[in-house]
């Protein structure tokens, strides 16, 4: 597999589990937004589609507690 098929498939990956506000890790498996994975996610879709990466964190950052502290995973909410 070349670099340009490789980087398409990821996208195809991105884009099928986006669910408008983030992107699930894995849909049926984990169908919330865990923290590790919206970095990584971010990172990725910055490469193509910055506002895409900031809504992902947005997202994440919504989930934010009073005392700084950001969860492990941030319970999905429909799309906007």
């Amino acid at each position: 597999m070349n670099k340009n098929s490789l980087l398409e498939s990821a996208k195809k990956v991105l884009e099928k589990n986006w669910n408008g506000t983030f992107t699930k890790p894995a849909p049926n498996l984990y169908p919330h937004q865990w923290n590790w994975d919206a970095g990584f996610i971010a990172i990725g879709c910055a490469h193509f589609e910055i506002g895409r990466a900031e809504i992902e964190l947005r997202h994440l950052f919504e989930g934010q507690w009073s005392n700084g502290m950001l969860p492990h995973i941030i319970l999905g909410k429909k799309k906007r």
